[in-house]
């Protein structure tokens, strides 16, 4: 009996289809999948917003982890400027918008130019969980998508998919295996931004800007 999947008739089904494809064979490997819609800006991006993420596990404040962590990491590993988080829920306030719900693109629009933004950074947090591991250890696994948007246009320009667990970094004897939700955090945040370095996205020289 054939099992094939049939591919969708649509134009439109078929982009998803594709995409639904394209993500399954990532998350079956190791490295973040970045998929390239148009361009970066041809000027270096310094000033940068990072939305709150969505969160659509159970995990408790996956979106407020992940999204500190990565904001830290893209910082030290970028110099980026980034907006301040206290900034950008005000706005989400007076949208009266409720952090992790998104944002229209008028809306985006609009609080892009408020906060005086070249890129914005959305993200949702896939899957966030932490499994028993060898000899009562912990195993963390984590699974995000993240996507950069030109603040002028609001279109989406790059978006990536990763998914690490813990256990991918053992090496013998359980040395280098990760045990906090935290660390793979750090560490699949790093494994993104610089994915995107290897792609074109440039670290700032935030001294230019003043």
């Amino acid at each position: 009996m054939n099992f094939r999947a049939k591919a969708p008739k649509t134009i439109g089904a078929r982009v998803v289809f594709l995409l639904g494809v394209l993500f399954c064979l990532a998350g079956c490997g190791r490295d973040p999948f970045l998929h390239r819609m148009k361009p970066l800006p041809a000027e270096t991006p310094c000033r940068i917003a990072v939305l709150p993420l969505i969160n659509e596990t159970d995990y408790p404040l996956a979106e407020t982890i992940v999204y500190k962590v990565f904001s830290v990491e893209l910082t030290e590993m970028g110099n980026f400027w980034l907006a301040q988080e206290g900034d950008i829920r005000k706005i989400f306030q007076q949208f009266r918008i409720y952090p992790g719900q998104p944002l229209s693109p008028e809306q985006m629009k609009i609080l892009a130019d408020r906060l005086n933004v070249q890129l914005l950074i959305t993200g949702n947090i896939i899957q966030m969980q932490e499994n028993p591991g060898p000899n009562g250890s912990v195993n963390p696994e984590l699974a995000v998508r993240l996507s950069i948007l030109n603040a002028d246009t609001i279109e989406t320009l790059w978006s990536t998919y990763h998914r690490r667990q813990g256990i991918d970094y053992q090496t013998t004897m359980h040395f280098g295996q990760i045990n906090s939700m935290t660390r793979l955090c750090r560490q699949v945040a790093k494994e993104i931004i610089n994915l995107w370095f290897e792609q074109g996205l440039t670290p700032c020289d935030i001294t230019s800007q003043y």
